[in-house]
């Protein structure tokens, strides 16, 4: 009886060998299996870092270059605005010169101005005096002239009446033509002549 107690025993020992056994196998398996996964996975999740590293990589590059050209941009603005601040400056400069040359000219032709205006004050009084002395001219031609023609008139007239004048007439008269033909005669012998012929003409009446 303890032989076949033994015996099943032993028989209970081995089946359970086989059992653990088998499931040790699966085990096995099930581990193969999910290392063979993992590492599967974990090769893809490395490939897949690693592109994604490779981009953030470039991505820094291209914003690194890109920075370096913004400063680049940057320190050239910086210059060509300095340069355009002296330029200004420049300008203002000559501004301020070209205001001030203006101002001496407009004060120039301000003066040249009243300058002209006077001129011409000076111009019209002297055409004023020109024209004065042009009718004073005129005037003195036309009386001029009217006395000559009294003093052909008297002349013509004491010519006809010749005949009946006496001594002092001839006399008067060789006066009056001594007078007239005398150098130098102006507009006085003119008038002493033709008072003479006055009084010629009143010793004839």
């Amino acid at each position: 009886m303890e032989l076949g107690t033994e015996k099943a025993a032993t028989q209970k020992l081995e089946s359970s060998k086989l059992v653990l056994e088998r499931q040790n196998k699966e085990l096995k398996a099930k581990l193969a299996e999910l290392e063979t996964a993992t590492r599967t996975k974990t090769k893809g999740m490395i490939t897949s870092l690693e592109l994604k590293v490779g981009n953030l990589e470039e991505q820094l590059e291209a914003e690194s270059r890109e920075r370096l050209a913004q400063q680049k941009a940057s320190r050239k603005l910086d210059k060509k605005m300095k340069e355009l601040a002296l330029q200004l400056d420049e300008e203002r400069r000559h501004a301020d010169q070209y205001k001030e040359q203006i101002e001496k000219m407009n004060v120039r032709v301000k003066a040249l101005k009243r300058q002209l205006d006077e001129a011409e004050e000076e111009v019209q009084r002297e055409k004023v005096g020109k024209r004065k002395a042009q009718r004073e001219l005129e005037d003195m031609l036309e009386t001029h002239e009217q006395l000559a023609r009294e003093c052909n008139n008297l002349r013509n007239k004491l010519r006809r009446q010749g005949g009946g004048i006496g001594l002092s007439s001839a006399s008067s008269s060789s006066r009056m033509k001594r007078t007239s033909l005398a150098p130098g005669a102006g507009a006085g012998s003119g008038d002493e002549s033709f008072d003479d012929v006055n009084d010629t003409t009143n010793s004839v009446e």
